[in-house]
């Protein structure tokens, strides 16, 4: 399987997920998952282009929402994001919507409005360097302005995350998690993502 690793020596891993690819054997991803802890190996959606034939058999098992997703047939339908308790999704937004599904463990989202976003302190296209979690308001002042909701999501619960709506993910426990942007709707918002260019490089 492909999957997110050495993320713990990476300050920027999300947005460094490109050269943080590994390969490591299913079963030895599923005995980290049950057995550790930690943010250092997580399989996420930057890798489901790799996994998705081998994985393919999983997407029967899930369930359909045809009257929010696309029903096509295939594998292409959402993502699937497998890690041990502690991984960290760290503050960012997308230029879709998405439903967060969630199959195993408890995960606590943060989440900040879009109007929020001069607060954000946005360095990096998507991404933001502030921990909500543990703010550090001197370095990052607006972010005291900021409104944060939390969801605790766990078996069975399914979240919408709105296009734009900034937010941190932990997992509290080993986690299986499905995200999905199929939706019947248009839902890519890269065109009128007008900062887009601006952004890149900038701190």
């Amino acid at each position: 399987m492909e999957v997110q690793a050495a993320r713990d020596g990476c300050a920027d891993y999300e947005a460094s997920s490109d050269v943080l690819k590994s390969r490591m054997l299913f079963g030895d991803l599923i005995d980290h998952v049950v057995s550790g802890s930690g943010n250092d190996v997580y399989m996420t959606a930057n890798n489901s282009g790799a996994n998705r034939e081998a994985l393919h058999e999983l997407w029967a098992d899930f369930g359909r929402l045809p009257q929010y997703l696309q029903a096509h047939a295939g594998v292409d339908e959402g993502f699937l994001w497998i890690g041990p308790a502690g991984t960290v999704t760290p503050l960012h937004h997308d230029l879709t919507n998405n439903f967060m599904a969630q199959v195993k463990g408890r995960k606590r989202v943060l989440l900040v409005p879009l109007v929020q976003t001069p607060y954000v302190y946005n360095h990096l296209h998507c991404y933001s360097r502030v921990d909500p979690e543990n703010p550090d308001c001197d370095r990052f002042p607006l972010f005291r302005n900021c409104s944060i909701f939390q969801a605790e999501i766990g078996p069975g619960d399914l979240l919408f995350l709105p296009v734009g709506w900034w937010r941190h993910v932990r997992a509290l426990e080993a986690s299986i998690t499905l995200s999905f942007t199929n939706f019947v709707f248009r839902n890519d918002f890269a065109e009128s993502y007008n900062s887009y260019g601006k952004l890149l490089g900038a701190d």
